[in-house]
């Protein structure tokens, strides 16, 4: 995923080319907090692992703050007008644990796994 931190302007709706990712343009607020408008999702992507239905009028709004030196806040709105009624939210919170690296996931590797909850 790529995210357009340049200062640019997100791009029309009418104008976006569609994609897995979609069209993410990112600016900072406040020192701590990455805010990233992000529109032009194809309908293949599944927006969770349950695959929450949505159409390629998805707009998500998200917002990364490190709250402090430890700790990584998640915040997304999610807006689609033809799936949704109204705007919806959602987030999580990551916490660093020393000498780990965040490990990476490949769907193509892991189109078999099982996942357990």
């Amino acid at each position: 995923r790529v995210i357009a931190t340049d200062g640019r302007q997100q791009t029309q709706p009418a104008e976006a080319v569609l994609s897995y990712f979609g069209n993410s343009v990112g600016k900072w607020e406040n020192k701590d907090s990455l805010v990233v408008d992000s529109i032009g999702y194809n309908e293949r992507f599944w927006l969770t692992n349950g695959g929450l239905p949505h159409t390629d009028g998805l707009r998500l709004m998200e917002r990364f703050t490190r709250t402090d030196f430890n700790t990584l806040k998640y915040d997304v709105t999610i807006n689609d007008d033809r799936t949704y009624t109204r705007p919806w939210t959602a987030g999580f919170t990551l916490s660093w644990i020393p000498d780990q690296e965040i490990q990476e996931y490949f769907c193509e590797e892991n189109a078999e796994a099982t996942f357990v909850r």
